[in-house]
Order: structure tokens, then sequence, then C-alpha cells
């Protein structure tokens, strides 16, 4: 069940994977979306219903997601496997805790916000909460290569 590199585990969650690679399509669509609607000034009355649901849609997967990287992090401490262990307390007090902390909390934190439909059709902060979900998404593809070759 372990791999002997240590970062390059395996995880329980094959959600995990797919969920990212759907969070990540469905962020860079919408951010695309998001921006053409601000540059073409389309009223807020034909888009308000469709952001509405794409930002919820967005906020209960983002939030799925950071359940599995907090249960990927309790498994790999309670694993028993010290290169586990090592390789995720490492990330989160190692060199690079900060792209860590990013990683963990950014979604978290951000996507909080579209619970509360006031801000689910806000253009402004959608368009914000969506490019800091696409940085975050980026920082870890590049966070587990280069901590993972440390």
């Amino acid at each position: 069940m372990h791999d002997i590199t240590l970062g390059w585990h395996t995880t329980i969650y094959p959600f995990y994977y797919i969920l990212g690679m759907l969070l990540a399509f469905l962020s860079v669509f919408m951010l695309v979306w998001y921006i053409v609607i601000k540059i073409l000034k389309i009223k807020k009355e034909r888009y308000e219903g469709q952001i509405n649901i794409a930002n919820l849609v967005f906020c209960i997967l983002s939030t799925v997601l950071l359940a599995s990287y907090v249960s990927e992090l309790v498994m790999a401490l309670y694993s028993g496997y010290i290169n586990e262990q090592f390789s995720f307390l490492n990330r989160a007090i190692g060199p690079y805790w900060i792209l860590y902390m990013v990683l963990m909390w950014l979604p978290l934190l951000l996507t909080q916000f579209f619970w509360r439909k006031k801000y689910r059709v806000n253009i402004n902060l959608a368009l914000f909460i969506i490019f800091m979900f696409n940085l975050q998404l980026w920082s870890e593809r590049i966070y587990v290569i280069v901590n993972s070759l440390l």
C-alpha cells in the first residue's frame, strides 16, 4: 500500500484525483466565463441563475476536495509508516510550509464564501475566488513534484 519514494504515496480515495481534475477543468471554464461576462458587460439578470448554480457546485466540490486532503493527512499520520509520516510532516513544517498552508487553506477559506447566495452571484468576488483557486490547483502540482524531489 505504500511507496518507498517519499511523497509518491497511495491513497484510498481514487475520487481525489478525479475531483482535482474536474475542479481544474471547472475553474478554468468558470474563469474564462467570468472574464467574458466582465468584458462584454452582460447584464446580471442574464447570468445570475447559472452563476449561482455553478458557484454552489464549485463550493461543494472544493469542500469535498479539502476533506480528502485532511483525511489523507490523517491517514499518513496514523499509518505507522515512517516514510509516509516524514513526508507529510515535512510538507507541513518543512522548508515549503508556507506553500503547504496556501494549498490547504486557500480552498477552504475562499470557497466558503459561496455558501451564501449574496456572495455566489457577485461576479467580482467569484472572479477573484476562481482565479485564486486556479493558482492553488497549479501550486499543488508544483508543490508535490518539488517537495517529493527533496
